[in-house]
């Protein structure tokens, strides 16, 4: 099969009808993707478990930024849930011109122990949802994107996805699989006027290490290494919804130098070295 040449494409602001569909957009990264947006005047879909939050952060954008939001509390991890939200905004769009122009696909969770003495039931649970309910919304929502010829999507690995992680193999194998799925949709997609990113942030400060049980692992406690939620949401979005976004975004410099020098590693380095930061 011939592969067109990458083109150019036109920075992406949002017009009448336009939205962005930010998962796990009640707080941490997706929070913080969510206000950047909303200060650039993005309609929002926001998506999470807690419905609470939503509607907390649903007040506060609408009186602060003037914006629509919709939102749509739901349980990502479970089987199917990418099609039901799918079908969610599509019900949404009966009375409106209402387009998912930017998609966020920013839900996820880490849990950081042995494996065999890891519950299967939150195995399953984090393949769903940092893996399948990716795929699956990136194939639903990019389809009508490739047609219109106009979208961005940005999908949030990892620097953890870089090497095989022990005591973090779940995790660290499903952040691998987004940044390679990413970075060839990125190729795929292209020729058709849509932009794929694959962000990679490192260790951040939002609830994931909490609910990972990582607060007191090394790695966030080395100073220059944990960047903000804000400071990642910014640097995302200004990479996404630039011209011709190039399909890997590693946020913080030491993130960078790390992403650079990983390659020129050995396995097994890199490997104890991750063992050693994330206990």
């Amino acid at each position: 099969m011939a592969w067109n040449r990458e083109r150019r494409i036109k920075p992406l602001c949002p017009k009448s009808g336009s939205y962005a569909l930010v998962t796990g957009g009640s707080e941490g990264i997706g929070l913080e993707i969510a206000r950047v947006l909303a200060t650039k005047k993005w309609n929002l879909i926001l998506v999470a478990r807690n419905v609470k939050k939503l509607n907390k952060v649903a007040s506060e954008f609408k009186e602060e930024f003037s914006i629509e939001i919709e939102i749509l509390p739901m349980d990502l991890s479970v089987p199917g849930s990418g099609k039901e939200l799918y079908n969610k905004v599509t019900n949404l769009r009966v009375n409106s011109d209402l387009r998912v122009e930017l998609l966020v696909n920013n839900a996820g969770f880490g849990a950081f122990s042995n494996f065999a003495e890891e519950k299967i039931t939150q195995i399953v649970a984090m393949v769903q949802l940092n893996i399948l309910t990716l795929t699956e919304l990136t194939h639903l929502f990019g389809k009508h994107m490739t047609e219109r010829g106009r979208g961005r999507i940005l999908n949030i690995g990892s620097v953890a996805g870089f090497a095989p992680i022990p005591l973090a193999a779940v995790y660290s194998a499903g952040k691998s699989y987004v940044n390679f799925f990413t970075r060839a949709l990125a190729y795929e997609m292209n020729p058709h006027g849509v932009g794929v990113v694959n962000l990679c942030p490192g260790a951040t400060k939002s609830q994931f290490a909490k609910r990972a049980d990582m607060e007191e692992s090394l790695l966030f406690k080395l100073p220059g290494f944990v960047q903000s939620s804000r400071a990642v949401a910014e640097e995302a979005v200004a990479h996404t919804l630039g011209a011709a976004p190039s399909c890997v975004c590693v946020t913080g410099r030491l993130n960078q130098i790390f992403a650079i020098l990983n390659p020129m590693l050995p396995l097994s380095f890199a490997m104890q070295a991750g063992h050693v930061l994330f206990v």
